[in-house]
Protein backbone atom coordinates (compact mmCIF):
# COMPACT_ATOMS: atom_id res chain seq x y z
CA UNK A 1 0.00 0.00 0.00
CA UNK A 2 1.40 3.32 -1.23
CA UNK A 3 2.18 5.48 1.79
CA UNK A 4 -0.10 8.94 0.53
CA UNK A 5 0.98 10.67 4.13
CA UNK A 6 4.70 10.09 3.52
CA UNK A 7 4.32 10.78 -0.34
CA UNK A 8 2.70 13.92 0.46
CA UNK A 9 5.43 14.76 3.20
CA UNK A 10 8.35 13.97 0.88
CA UNK A 11 6.72 16.72 -1.69
CA UNK A 12 6.34 19.37 0.57
CA UNK A 13 10.04 18.95 1.42
CA UNK A 14 11.10 19.31 -2.03
CA UNK A 15 8.88 22.05 -3.18
CA UNK A 16 10.09 23.80 0.05
CA UNK A 17 13.89 23.45 -0.49
CA UNK A 18 13.29 24.25 -4.12
CA UNK A 19 11.73 27.76 -3.34
CA UNK A 20 14.58 28.22 -0.61
CA UNK A 21 17.60 27.06 -2.47
CA UNK A 22 16.68 27.21 -6.10
CA UNK A 23 19.97 25.46 -7.38
CA UNK A 24 19.20 22.56 -5.72
CA UNK A 25 15.67 22.48 -6.34
CA UNK A 26 16.72 22.70 -10.17
CA UNK A 27 19.27 19.80 -9.71
CA UNK A 28 17.29 17.51 -7.83
CA UNK A 29 14.74 15.64 -9.93
CA UNK A 30 16.54 16.52 -13.21
CA UNK A 31 19.55 14.45 -12.87
CA UNK A 32 20.12 10.90 -11.88
CA UNK A 33 21.90 9.83 -8.26
CA UNK A 34 25.18 9.70 -10.24
CA UNK A 35 25.20 12.46 -12.42
CA UNK A 36 24.15 14.19 -9.03
CA UNK A 37 26.74 12.74 -7.19
CA UNK A 38 29.49 14.27 -9.57
CA UNK A 39 27.52 17.43 -9.39
CA UNK A 40 28.05 17.35 -5.47
CA UNK A 41 31.69 16.51 -5.56
CA UNK A 42 32.65 19.18 -8.07
CA UNK A 43 33.28 23.06 -7.46
CA UNK A 44 29.94 23.88 -8.91
CA UNK A 45 27.66 22.28 -5.62
CA UNK A 46 28.84 25.64 -4.36
CA UNK A 47 27.67 28.24 -6.61
CA UNK A 48 24.13 26.30 -6.33
CA UNK A 49 23.15 28.40 -3.32
CA UNK A 50 22.49 32.67 -3.68
CA UNK A 51 20.88 34.22 -6.10
CA UNK A 52 22.67 32.84 -9.13
CA UNK A 53 21.81 29.18 -8.03
CA UNK A 54 19.26 28.62 -10.63
CA UNK A 55 21.75 29.80 -13.33
CA UNK A 56 24.23 27.56 -12.10
CA UNK A 57 21.90 24.70 -11.48
CA UNK A 58 20.47 24.88 -15.25
CA UNK A 59 24.03 24.87 -16.76
CA UNK A 60 25.16 21.94 -14.53
CA UNK A 61 21.77 19.85 -16.22
CA UNK A 62 22.53 21.25 -19.25
CA UNK A 63 25.99 19.43 -19.16
CA UNK A 64 24.57 16.40 -17.83
CA UNK A 65 22.25 15.83 -20.71
CA UNK A 66 24.63 16.86 -23.34
CA UNK A 67 27.42 14.17 -22.13
CA UNK A 68 25.08 11.73 -21.71
CA UNK A 69 22.56 12.36 -23.99
CA UNK A 70 19.21 11.85 -22.46
CA UNK A 71 16.87 14.01 -20.19
CA UNK A 72 16.01 10.92 -18.60
CA UNK A 73 17.57 10.69 -15.13
CA UNK A 74 17.75 6.79 -15.06
CA UNK A 75 19.14 6.92 -18.23
CA UNK A 76 21.97 9.37 -17.50
CA UNK A 77 23.11 6.97 -14.91
CA UNK A 78 22.93 3.76 -17.22
CA UNK A 79 24.91 6.07 -19.68
CA UNK A 80 27.98 7.23 -16.87
CA UNK A 81 28.09 3.43 -15.21
CA UNK A 82 28.51 1.87 -18.30
CA UNK A 83 31.20 4.43 -20.36
CA UNK A 84 33.28 6.33 -17.57
CA UNK A 85 35.02 8.60 -20.24
CA UNK A 86 31.51 9.71 -20.14
CA UNK A 87 32.09 10.59 -16.36
CA UNK A 88 35.25 12.07 -16.81
CA UNK A 89 34.16 14.51 -19.82
CA UNK A 90 31.04 15.80 -17.24
CA UNK A 91 33.69 16.21 -14.25
CA UNK A 92 35.60 18.64 -16.84
CA UNK A 93 32.21 20.33 -17.85
CA UNK A 94 31.37 20.62 -14.41
CA UNK A 95 34.70 22.48 -13.58
CA UNK A 96 34.51 24.91 -16.22
CA UNK A 97 31.10 26.01 -15.29
CA UNK A 98 32.74 26.75 -11.70
CA UNK A 99 35.81 28.48 -13.21
CA UNK A 100 33.35 30.23 -15.35
CA UNK A 101 31.05 31.55 -12.09
CA UNK A 102 33.83 32.10 -10.10
CA UNK A 103 35.02 34.94 -13.03
CA UNK A 104 31.53 36.07 -13.17
CA UNK A 105 31.99 36.98 -9.71
CA UNK A 106 35.23 38.40 -9.93
CA UNK A 107 34.07 40.76 -12.70
CA UNK A 108 30.82 41.72 -10.75
CA UNK A 109 33.16 42.57 -7.22
CA UNK A 110 35.83 44.54 -9.73
CA UNK A 111 32.99 46.45 -11.18
CA UNK A 112 31.56 47.04 -8.01
CA UNK A 113 34.61 48.16 -6.51
CA UNK A 114 35.25 50.51 -10.31
CA UNK A 115 31.65 52.21 -9.18
CA UNK A 116 32.59 52.64 -5.92
CA UNK A 117 36.32 54.05 -6.73
CA UNK A 118 34.65 56.33 -9.57
CA UNK A 119 32.57 58.15 -6.55
CA UNK A 120 35.27 58.48 -4.00
CA UNK A 121 37.39 60.07 -6.77
CA UNK A 122 33.82 62.44 -7.78
CA UNK A 123 33.30 63.72 -3.96
CA UNK A 124 37.12 64.27 -4.25
CA UNK A 125 37.42 66.34 -7.29
CA UNK A 126 34.28 68.19 -6.27
CA UNK A 127 36.24 69.38 -2.88
CA UNK A 128 39.42 70.19 -4.83
CA UNK A 129 37.27 72.44 -6.85
CA UNK A 130 35.29 73.89 -3.73
CA UNK A 131 38.78 74.36 -2.41
CA UNK A 132 40.37 76.44 -5.16
CA UNK A 133 37.24 78.36 -5.01
CA UNK A 134 37.19 79.49 -2.13
CA UNK A 135 34.39 78.03 -0.78
CA UNK A 136 32.84 77.50 2.92
CA UNK A 137 31.95 74.28 2.03
CA UNK A 138 35.16 72.65 1.40
CA UNK A 139 35.28 72.02 5.13
CA UNK A 140 32.05 69.95 4.87
CA UNK A 141 33.50 66.61 4.74
CA UNK A 142 35.87 67.48 6.76
CA UNK A 143 33.48 68.50 9.92
CA UNK A 144 30.79 65.64 8.85
CA UNK A 145 33.87 63.17 9.12
CA UNK A 146 34.75 64.54 12.75
CA UNK A 147 31.44 64.87 14.01
CA UNK A 148 30.63 60.76 12.89
CA UNK A 149 34.53 59.82 14.40
CA UNK A 150 33.57 61.45 17.56
CA UNK A 151 30.04 60.22 18.07
CA UNK A 152 30.80 56.63 17.76
CA UNK A 153 34.29 57.26 19.75
CA UNK A 154 31.74 58.53 22.77
CA UNK A 155 29.37 55.46 21.92
CA UNK A 156 31.38 52.84 22.29
CA UNK A 157 33.02 54.15 25.29
CA UNK A 158 29.62 54.56 27.06
CA UNK A 159 28.40 50.92 25.41
CA UNK A 160 31.64 49.27 27.24
CA UNK A 161 32.02 51.22 30.52
CA UNK A 162 28.32 52.41 31.66
CA UNK A 163 25.33 50.35 32.74
CA UNK A 164 22.72 50.52 30.00
CA UNK A 165 18.74 51.20 30.84
CA UNK A 166 17.43 48.28 31.12
CA UNK A 167 15.53 47.80 27.47
CA UNK A 168 18.27 50.09 25.98
CA UNK A 169 20.30 47.40 24.21
CA UNK A 170 17.95 46.96 20.72
CA UNK A 171 18.14 51.04 20.55
CA UNK A 172 21.88 51.22 21.42
CA UNK A 173 22.66 47.97 18.70
CA UNK A 174 20.78 50.00 16.23
CA UNK A 175 22.99 53.66 16.84
CA UNK A 176 25.91 51.54 16.83
CA UNK A 177 25.11 49.83 13.57
CA UNK A 178 24.42 53.06 11.99
CA UNK A 179 27.36 55.02 13.62
CA UNK A 180 29.15 51.88 12.75
CA UNK A 181 28.93 52.17 8.86
CA UNK A 182 29.51 56.09 9.08
CA UNK A 183 32.83 55.15 10.46
CA UNK A 184 33.42 52.97 7.55
CA UNK A 185 32.45 55.81 5.06
CA UNK A 186 34.46 58.37 6.57
CA UNK A 187 37.66 55.74 6.42
CA UNK A 188 36.59 55.25 2.41
CA UNK A 189 36.53 58.59 1.64
CA UNK A 190 39.79 59.45 3.58
CA UNK A 191 42.01 56.21 3.36
CA UNK A 192 39.74 53.71 0.85
CA UNK A 193 41.21 54.90 -2.63
CA UNK A 194 44.56 53.04 -1.46
CA UNK A 195 43.49 50.18 -0.06
CA UNK A 196 40.30 49.69 -3.00
CA UNK A 197 43.40 50.67 -5.35
CA UNK A 198 44.93 47.59 -4.41
CA UNK A 199 41.76 45.88 -4.55
CA UNK A 200 41.14 46.33 -8.08
CA UNK A 201 44.71 45.27 -8.70
CA UNK A 202 44.23 41.93 -7.20
CA UNK A 203 40.96 41.51 -8.79
CA UNK A 204 42.16 42.32 -12.39
CA UNK A 205 45.16 40.09 -11.45
CA UNK A 206 43.03 37.03 -10.86
CA UNK A 207 41.08 38.12 -13.74
CA UNK A 208 43.49 38.02 -16.31
CA UNK A 209 44.65 35.00 -17.88
CA UNK A 210 47.71 32.86 -17.29
CA UNK A 211 50.61 33.47 -19.88
CA UNK A 212 50.57 31.64 -23.00
CA UNK A 213 53.73 28.86 -22.60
Amino acid sequence: MVDIAGVAEDAAKGAAMGSVVPGIGTVVGAVGGAALGLIGDSDVAKWLFGSKGAAVAQKAVAAVQSVTGTTDPAAQDAVLARDPQRAVQLKLQLTQIAAQQAEAVRQDALTALQARLKDVQDARTQQLGLAKAGSRVQWAPAIVSVVVLATFAVMMWAALTRQLPPGSETILNVLMGMLGAGFTAVLNFWLGSSSDSHRKTDLLFQSSPPPAT
